[in-house]
């Protein structure tokens, strides 16, 4: 709800600038439609229309001693893996542009997965931020897409 206090005009438009989950809108509130102050506030309905969100789920465990095997490109399966969670471990996701915010993951599973708070985020260019006391910061630029994106991050012994 937002209250805003105008002079009308034979057309009145309302705009809603875009934001990174909302597509920007404009409704036209003719004239005829402002109620009177006496009669109390007019009501408008503003319809936002939602971007689509990208779902983020980021796993955080120790480095094992011994590096797992790897396929012919080098790629560690870590999904397939035994992982050692991190206690204390905080993950954020830093966003590119200039301007936005920064977002703290949160963890339902106490510590051993990551997501966003309210589901998912805008897609687009970000870097993921993993810091735990008693290992490196870790920091990854990815870009997130429309759907489902999960990312394995293994945390090495601070020197």
């Amino acid at each position: 709800v937002a209250r805003i206090c105008f002079l009308p005009a034979e057309i009145n438009k309302i705009q809603v600038a875009e934001t990174e989950r909302f597509h920007g809108t404009e409704v036209s509130l003719p004239r005829a439609d402002v109620r009177d102050l006496d009669h109390g506030p007019t009501e408008v309905e503003v319809k936002l229309t939602p971007k689509e969100l990208a779902a983020v789920a980021v796993h955080v465990f120790a480095m094992p001693a011994r590096r797992p095997k790897a396929n012919e490109d080098g790629i560690v399966d870590w999904a397939a893996e035994d992982r050692e969670p991190v206690p204390g471990a905080m993950v954020a996701v830093e966003q590119l542009k200039d301007g936005e915010a920064n977002i703290d993951l949160i963890s339902p599973d106490g510590g051993e997965t990551f997501v966003a708070e309210d589901g998912g985020l805008p897609e687009g260019c970000v870097t993921i931020v993993v810091r735990c006391p008693g290992f490196e910061t870790e920091e990854r630029a990815v870009v997130l897409l429309v759907g489902f994106n999960e990312f394995y991050v293994p945390l090495h012994p601070a020197p």
